[in-house]
């Protein structure tokens, strides 16, 4: 369970959601890791222990948000893609501890998170 407040704030325009991919797509370069904002989404590298997912099995985990919801990871595009929610601020303020799940998520410590 948890309150609409800890989705708030969020990005309340297109615009704004792509302003703030491109900050993910910065803080990822402080941390050393080459990616670039594709539309709506951020794909992250897959590592050696990336699970299996995707329609080709090696499809990449993807950061995007939704106007509604906030966070989400996807398999590479947000279209069509299992979700995984994440709750969390949707903001700048937000991206670290949405990169600390998305690493540990793209590592593979919880395996398949698609496939539940």
């Amino acid at each position: 369970m948890t309150s609409r407040n800890a989705r708030e704030p969020r990005p309340s325009t297109p615009e704004q959601a792509i302003a703030l991919l491109d900050a993910v797509v910065r803080r990822l370069a402080e941390r050393g890791v080459s990616t670039r904002r594709d539309g709506l989404s951020v794909p992250l590298p897959r590592v050696e222990t990336t699970p299996d997912w995707g329609a080709s099995r090696l499809c990449p985990l993807a950061i995007t948000v939704d106007l509604e919801r906030g966070w989400l990871l996807v398999i590479d595009r947000p279209t069509g893609s299992p979700v995984v929610d994440v709750i969390g601020r949707c903001d700048e303020a937000g991206i670290d501890a949405l990169l600390d799940l998305a690493d540990i998520v793209n590592e593979g410590a919880y395996g398949n998170v698609f496939d539940r």
